[in-house]
């Protein structure tokens, strides 16, 4: 029988409910075998996850669904505390009227004209990033490198001392795996503490520019606010922790990702090596093909059928990108890597609706230049182990320290004719 045909299927069948280690250990070969028969898998965590390109991109804006807002933590005990706090004053985990005042005072500092601005000091400051190690002859990637772009940047645009980069940094990483959904009842108590050192940081940020205001994204969101009374002052900490979030932990992945991605096809790497003009290209394809955010959680506001399944209202459900991306109803050959391939106008990675990602810009703008620094100054880059594993099958996905080295002695010939 075939499955994917909704006239032939059984009436005994039932959604398959797959393991959370079954869809960790191979999400790309879990999605493409399922994909192909049926358009929605149940995890056991109870989440439905939505396999299909088409259904993906539809319900990323129909009314059919909306987006999270208490459910996932409230599955999992939490009724209080520092994480319910964050999920009941967040833009992340609100819808209509109450999302949009929450995300407007933000957009105009995001948007892509405002970010282009940035440009200049995203370059330097991913220079400066390449050039305090390029001597080395090797870094960890991750550590190295990618956790300080999106980190630095961040706390310029908010205002954030550089001193306080490896603070928040550290507690972030702590409290990201809280927007990614796979974490468990047991992950509470340490994911309450490190929302809790987040607030507390943001809290004195928020106290000392209320008192001194500076000509910065916090002194002018604390002005705005003041004057329109648009927030609360627990909402304007929480978009403020949002934002930090966003900002330092899911772009330091994608830029690991596209690198290791890049070098596993030397034909890819070399052609960005030979032409930096591609590297916009290089960027949004190794978004595709191997994604730091695999999917949008939402809940379905009334029942949804798809392709003869039925999926019930008021449950939650994860609109699986990562899946989508690798859908050959939407890309053809979706499996291999290919720079050149024709993309989408809106990359489906970032969202879409109301809740497409607010940081889309910035994050190219990052990815971009870190690629280009990458390729200019360390064009004999290689990996100094194994290929770092992207874990993770929705939400933030994560990868691991990926050591890498370069020839160093052309770096010591060009300190040595400029010295």
């Amino acid at each position: 029988m075939n499955l994917n045909n909704s006239a032939e299927r059984d009436p005994n069948f039932r959604v398959p409910v797959l393991p959370i280690s079954t869809l960790s250990s191979d999400p790309h070969g879990v999605y493409r075998h399922y994909r192909k028969e049926i358009p929605f898998i149940l995890s056991e965590a109870g989440v439905y996850l939505i396999l299909r390109a088409n259904d993906v991109l539809s319900l990323c804006s129909d009314a059919k669904t909306r987006q999270v807002e208490t459910e996932l933590v409230t599955l999992r005990g939490v009724e209080d505390g520092p994480i319910w706090e964050f999920v009941q004053n967040g833009m992340l985990t609100s819808n209509g009227d109450v999302h949009l005042r929450r995300r407007s005072p933000l957009t105009r500092t995001f948007a892509f004209k405002m970010i282009d601005a940035l440009r200049p000091l995203i370059r330097e400051t991913v220079a400066q990033i390449a050039d305090a190690v390029a001597l080395d002859g090797g870094m960890d990637l991750l550590e190295d490198f990618a956790a300080l772009i999106p980190a630095k940047i961040i706390a310029s645009i908010l205002g954030l001392p550089q001193d306080d980069v490896n603070r928040f940094t550290e507690i972030v990483y702590r409290f990201s795996p809280l927007l990614g959904g796979s974490w468990r009842a047991q992950d509470v108590p340490q994911l309450q503490r490190a929302a809790g050192e987040l607030r507390s940081y943001v809290a004195d940020v928020v106290a000392r520019r209320s008192y001194k205001k500076n000509n910065d994204f916090v002194s002018r969101l604390l002005s705005d606010v003041e004057s329109d009374g648009s927030l609360s002052a627990e909402e304007v900490i929480t978009q403020i922790m949002t934002l930090i979030v966003g900002g330092s932990d899911t772009t330091r992945s994608a830029i690991v990702i596209q690198l290791a991605v890049l070098l596993q096809h030397p034909d890819q790497w070399n052609a960005v090596l030979k032409n930096h003009d591609l590297v916009p290209k290089a960027v949004v394809e190794c978004l595709r093909y191997e994604p730091a955010i695999g999917s949008v959680p939402r809940v379905t506001t009334t029942d949804i059928e798809l392709d003869g399944m039925l999926l019930p209202a008021n449950k939650a459900c994860s609109l699986v990108t990562m899946s989508a991306l690798r859908d050959e109803h939407l890309y053809s050959d979706p499996d291999r890597l290919d720079i050149t391939r024709e993309q989408l106008k809106w990359h489906p990675v970032f969202g879409a609706g109301a809740h497409r990602c607010l940081g889309e810009a910035l994050a190219k703008a990052e990815l971009e230049e870190a690629l280009t620094v990458l390729a200019e100054r360390f064009p004999t880059i290689r990996a100094g182990g194994a290929f770092p594993k992207v874990n993770g099958f929705s939400g933030i996905r994560t990868v691991q320290n990926f050591p890498v080295t370069w020839d160093a002695d052309r770096h010591r010939k060009r300190w040595t004719r400029t010295s």
